[in-house]
């Protein structure tokens, strides 16, 4: 188990903690309040893909509540949702008109049909095992859908077809083709998501890479443990507002507003007293050569 707790920091910490994070909160305020007030002006254009863009802002509110309670192994699980939404969100954006709806009938309708065939058949294999349980009947039942309607999306849907759309919208797929889309432009950079992607699935899943990663941090001393915390702790911050931001640029792509993208850079760039603070902590145990060798291994 960490040791890494506020009793373990320097009183610096907690006062700078305090700074970082109410920059950041409000940048990501300013941010918001800005996309918010520009899609109010075009609601209904921007009506099929509100959905996501409120849930990768929720899911950046909840890593803040997370972090602030030092839960920064928790809040890379949730960074990982906003990843794949946001990586989603943008392959719709970047799309022309035409292939935009056609990546938004896939996305809502097709998905949708493909996975009610799925929970469909996991809910016919659950009823299988608990046949004889009440609660069990009450739970699954309303997922199994008719029969005629189930027959009807299996026939339109063969395992090969699915498989292809399913292949398109996987997160690597959909990295790739960004990618290759920008390649020699500074966009290329996106298969970068890949690697804190990959990351945040290895926690999520608690494979063994990802125990790994958290045995690593607690084989430290308590000094580097507490430097590789204030680090991780501003880079979470800081994704979650590069992440808030892109957004924004992506929803000026969706709308077709590209003059309007350098609002939402302009809030990237920092001021001179929090780069100060961030410099004390970042980039100190992660230039560390055998950061990513896992000192140690779970018994």
């Amino acid at each position: 188990m960490s040791t890494t707790n506020a009793s373990n920091f320097p009183a610096m910490w907690e006062n700078d903690k305090s700074i970082i994070v109410s920059y950041y909160n409000e940048t990501i305020n300013a941010n918001n309040l800005l996309l918010f007030n520009i899609i109010r002006d075009h609601l209904e254009e921007f009506k099929p893909v509100y959905p996501l863009v409120e849930f990768i802002l929720c899911r950046i509110e909840t890593i803040f509540e997370l972090i602030q309670h030092d839960k920064l192994w928790d809040a890379e699980i949730i960074l990982r949702a906003i990843i794949e939404s946001f990586v989603k969100f943008s392959y719709i954006s970047f799309a022309s008109n035409d292939e935009k709806n056609i990546r938004l009938n896939e996305f809502w309708n097709e998905l949708e049909e493909i996975n009610l065939l799925k929970i469909s058949d996991q809910a016919k294999l659950n009823l299988k095992y608990t046949q004889d349980s009440e609660i069990h009947k009450i739970s699954y039942s309303p997922l199994i859908m008719p029969e005629d309607i189930e027959n009807k999306l299996r026939e339109k849907w063969p395992r090969k077809k699915r498989q292809e759309i399913e292949s398109k919208w996987s997160f690597t797929n959909i990295v790739k083709e960004i990618s290759a889309k920008f390649k020699g432009t500074p966009l290329e950079i996106w298969e970068l998501a890949t690697h804190s992607y990959r990351i945040c699935s290895h926690i999520a899943h608690g494979d063994e890479t990802g125990l790994a990663i958290i045995a690593e941090r607690n084989s430290r001393t308590q000094d580097e443990q507490n430097r590789a915390f204030c680090g991780h702790f501003i880079r979470l911050v800081d994704d979650c507002l590069c992440y808030a931001v892109m957004t924004g640029l992506s929803s000026m792509d969706f709308l077709n507003l590209k003059d309007k993208r350098g609002l939402f850079k302009d809030l990237m760039k920092k001021d001179e007293q929090i780069n100060e603070i961030i410099e004390k902590y970042i980039n100190k145990v992660f230039e560390d050569v055998d950061y990513d060798k896992y000192r140690s291994r779970p018994a």
